[in-house]
C-alpha cells in the first residue's frame, strides 16, 4: 500500500481479510492502523470511521496516541503554566481534552479565573 495516499477500497480491502483472519478479541495489526490513520489526513475522521466500521472515539484515541511523544503513557496528562494578563473582552472560553478523547468546557465571565486559581493552589 503506498503511504503517500491510500484509497478506502485498499484500506477496507485490507480491513476485510484481517477481521476475517482475526481471532475474536484480537488486535488490528500496526499496518492496517497505519493505513486507516493515513486516511483521516485526506478525509474527515467521522466518514474514515463510519466506512471503516471503527468506534469514531476509539479512532479519535489512536490518532492522539499517533500523535503523542513515543515514551509517553496516553493516560497521563499534561499541564501548562499559563501567566495571568488583562483580558480584552469580559467573556472567556477555556476547552480541555484529555487524551481519551474526554472534553470538558469552561464559559463564562472572566471572573470564573479566580475560581480556577483557587482549585490549583
Amino acid at each position: 500500500m503506498d503511504s503517500n495516499h491510500i484509497s478506502f477500497e485498499e484500506v477496507l480491502s485490507s480491513l476485510t481479510r484481517v477481521r476475517q483472519d482475526l481471532k475474536k478479541g484480537g488486535r488490528f495489526p500496526n499496518e492496517i492502523w497505519d493505513s486507516i490513520l493515513q486516511l483521516t489526513k485526506f478525509h474527515p475522521i467521522e466518514e474514515v470511521a463510519r466506512k471503516t466500521d471503527l468506534d469514531l472515539s476509539y479512532l479519535r484515541y489512536k490518532l492522539i496516541l499517533l500523535q503523542a511523544p513515543a515514551k509517553k503513557d496516553p493516560k497521563s496528562l499534561d499541564f501548562y503554566e499559563v501567566n495571568s494578563f488583562p483580558l480584552p473582552s469580559a467573556h472567556i472560553l477555556i476547552e480541555l481534552t484529555s487524551s481519551s478523547g474526554l472534553k470538558a468546557k469552561i464559559q463564562g465571565p472572566s471572573s470564573c479565573l479566580s475560581c480556577l486559581e483557587k482549585l490549583f493552589r
